[in-house]
């Protein structure tokens, strides 16, 4: 939350409510450029598969709708992070914007594959726990992959994502994924299968 109230801030409010206490460059959550997010997300991935955030508890009827303290900066630190991509994708939709994406998506894959390995859920392990809003994530993305994707792949990788991540809100998601889409991409997305093996 906090994270979130900093980020709404213009650099003067910030400065006026951080002046006695911090320097406001210490408040900067924003990458500098696609490397330097790209770079972060990197990082943030690889102390998570290394488990860093992994921390469990012992599990009783009073406490198993909680989340460990690894699990919740698990979340907090992930929803940051696609912030950042959101942010960086209005104004550079590249490649390295996109891998970002993509490398926090397939660590979502990771948690769904193997629920212990990453992070600590008390009860029904799974991605979906993360509560990562879809809604607002995936747009951005597909603009990404409009400006870096040829048709085909375009359209593979919109249906691949939405399929794995959420195919119950496919009939909302796809037309955001043809606003964004160039006359060949949207033929190539009518055309490619929605599901495997199709």
């Amino acid at each position: 939350m906090l994270g979130r109230a900093v980020e709404r801030l213009s650099p003067d409010a910030l400065e006026d409510v951080l002046a006695d206490y911090y320097a406001v460059k210490d408040f900067r959550l924003t990458s500098a450029t696609p490397r330097g997010l790209l770079a972060e997300v990197k990082a943030f991935c690889a102390r998570a598969q290394g488990g860093e955030y992994y921390t469990s508890f012992r599990v009783d009827s009073r406490n198993f709708m909680e989340k460990s303290e690894g699990t919740e900066a698990f979340m907090a630190e992930l929803d940051r992070l696609y912030a950042c991509c959101i942010r960086a994708a209005e104004s550079r939709p590249d490649r390295a914007t996109r891998e970002a994406f993509e490398r926090l998506f397939a660590l979502e894959a990771a948690v769904d594959e193997d629920p212990d390995a990453i992070v600590f859920f008390a009860d029904e392990a799974g991605a979906w726990q993360l509560l990562t809003v879809w809604a607002k994530v995936l747009p951005a993305w597909f603009r990404c992959l409009a400006a870096t994707a040829g048709p085909e792949e375009f359209a593979r990788e919109v249906h691949r994502v939405i399929r794995a991540h959420c195919e119950h809100n496919r009939a909302k998601l796809l037309p955001k994924a043809r606003s964004v889409a160039s006359a060949a991409q949207k033929r190539a997305l009518v055309a490619a299968p929605t599901t495997e093996g199709t």
